[in-house]
């Protein structure tokens, strides 16, 4: 038994001892090739530069270093634009968005909301439809205008003409009709006087019985002077008075027609609905606008300033201004107003900033930013912070050019609002890379995926 593993163990290193003897023959033969690949490597490159006409190695050599290059995987990239500036003196505040104008829409008679035309956040021009009342009272007292004028009329005509019996016995019963009416009418409005007084009824209830018993007594004077000049023969005087009762008659019949014009609501002037106040049906009274319309270009910021910056803000200066509801851009306005005194209260100055908006883009209740520029200085141009890299003590930038990362040496200024003002070293208009998927090189291939 002892024998047998003996000479397994034998058998064992003897197999051992020749597959080493034929890795290291493998090894000696491959350390040949490679010596003799490099000797053929060598060979080649001194031909390559000996014979200068022949382009053929070269070109292989380049065309194995540009399907590398193809190969390489693009960067991806976020970008942002540079946009020239100044490093200018400059007072930061925080201001709300105000309209620059606010007016609240009466319409000139009241009555009941017939139809309504426009919704809140419409945008109306000067002169556009906002609201119609019921006219149904209105177009009665002008049937009743237009009778007291025909009246009249025929009473002129009467006087310039004279009278038959049967007109005249018309005019007679006329004469009581109208004292009929007007006493019924008296009695109507004693009741509605008292009413009124105590608050039971409306201020236009109230004027319409007084119109009424108006028009009542008017109607019965025209009568009797009609009478008058048909029993006498009418004077001058009466004549005069008879013409002159005409035209009372016509102006109030051309009052009833502005009042029927007057029912229907037009827009003042361009603006934007902000606040519509009543219903189809309901009464519109003196007691609350049944429309409030504001004026959103140019938009207005307030703030307030101390006392010790008050002499620097001046009418007119420049200001940037940033909000919170579109992070990113800058929005360019101007001082308006500058209060002459302080508030009250706070102590503080009121001032104002107004900023063109024709898109209504910035609404009115938005949170601003605003950096007054006091005083002008140094031109360059401002990059978000995140676009400044320091490499080797070198404060640098990378500018996307032509789908490469291309390297920047530029000096900084300060920073603001997120912001750096770059002295020198990169033009405006140039886009830069604020972050990247991988590391930059100079000469990097890059893919754009966002811009900012």
């Amino acid at each position: 038994m002892d024998r047998k593993f003996q000479l397994i163990i034998i058998s064992l290193l003897l197999l051992s001892l020749v597959a080493g003897g034929w890795g290291w023959i493998r090894s000696i033969n491959l350390e040949r090739e490679i010596a003799g690949y490099s000797e053929l490597q060598r060979l080649l490159q001194e031909m390559n530069q000996e014979q200068s006409g022949s382009e053929d190695f070269y070109f292989l050599e380049s065309q194995d270093e540009e399907i590398s290059n193809e190969n390489r995987e693009r960067v991806g990239v976020t970008i942002a634009q540079v946009f020239s500036g100044e490093l200018a003196e400059t007072i930061s505040y925080d201001g709300n968005i105000q309209p620059s104008q606010t007016l609240t829409v009466f319409p000139k008679v009241m009555g009941e909301a017939k139809e309504i035309f426009v919704e809140e956040g419409d945008y109306v021009e000067k002169g556009d439809l906002l609201l119609r009342l019921d006219t149904r009272e209105i177009d009665k007292n002008i049937e009743q205008a237009e009778a007291t004028v025909e009246a009249a009329r025929m009473q002129v005509e009467l006087a310039e003409e004279g009278v038959r019996f049967e007109e005249e016995q018309q005019i007679k019963e006329n004469i009581k009709q109208a004292e009929t009416s007007l006493e019924q009418l008296e009695k109507t409005y004693n009741r509605m006087k008292r009413l009124y007084e105590e608050g039971i009824i409306s201020t236009q209830e109230y004027e319409q019985v007084a119109t009424e018993k108006e028009v009542a007594s008017s109607q019965l004077a025209s009568a009797r002077l009609s009478l008058a000049m048909a029993q006498t023969g009418a004077r001058e005087k009466e004549l005069e008075a008879a013409r002159a009762e005409l035209r009372s008659a016509e102006i109030q019949l051309e009052l009833a027609r502005m009042r029927k014009d007057d029912a229907e609501l037009f827009a003042p002037q361009p603006g934007t609905v902000m606040q519509r106040n009543v219903e189809v049906g309901e009464l519109v009274t003196e007691a609350q606008p049944p429309f409030v319309l504001i004026r959103m270009d140019p938009i207005r910021i307030s703030f307030f300033t101390s006392e010790r910056n008050l002499p620097k803000i001046e009418r007119g200066q420049k200001a940037e201004v940033k909000l919170r509801a579109y992070p990113g851009e800058t929005f360019y306005g101007e001082v308006t107003r500058v209060a002459p005194a302080a508030d009250p209260d706070t102590r503080l100055f009121p001032v104002e900033i107004e900023i063109p908006n024709p898109d209504h883009s910035i609404r009115p209740g938005m949170y601003a930013d605003i950096d007054v520029i006091v005083q002008k200085g140094e031109q360059g141009v401002w990059v978000p912070k995140e676009a400044i890299r320091e490499e080797n003590d070198t404060i640098i930038v990378y500018t996307a050019t032509g789908g490469t990362a291309e390297l920047r040496e530029i000096v900084t200024g300060p920073e603001r609002n997120g912001e750096i003002f770059i002295k020198s070293g990169l033009p405006p208009q140039e886009n830069v890379i604020i972050d990247a998927k991988d590391d930059l090189f100079p000469g990097a291939s890059i893919q754009i995926e966002e811009e900012r």
